[in-house]
């Protein structure tokens, strides 16, 4: 089994007030990816778009879904100051 994850970059997680334009959303949501992908270069990373969840399990079975949440956090909001 491979690791797998799920990336949630809906616009409305991404900017649930609609302030920003659709380019900053894709530029934000590219940039969570990238993120997860190199944290974990060899997982099946998928984006979900609304009702999806952010999470994954690695290898083994065991849930990750903190450690994939703390990721796309910490690039969430390198994104948005980069934005």
């Amino acid at each position: 089994m491979n690791t797998t994850i799920t990336v949630n970059t809906s616009r409305a997680t991404i900017d649930p007030q609609g302030i920003g334009s659709d380019e900053d959303a894709e530029f934000i949501a590219e940039i969570i990816l990238d993120a997860v992908r190199a944290e974990w270069p060899d997982a099946d990373v998928t984006a979900v778009g609304n009702g999806g969840r952010t999470g994954g399990r690695d290898a083994d079975g065991t849930d990750i879904s903190a450690d994939v949440q703390r990721v796309v956090n910490e690039a969430f909001e390198a994104a948005c100051a980069a934005a």
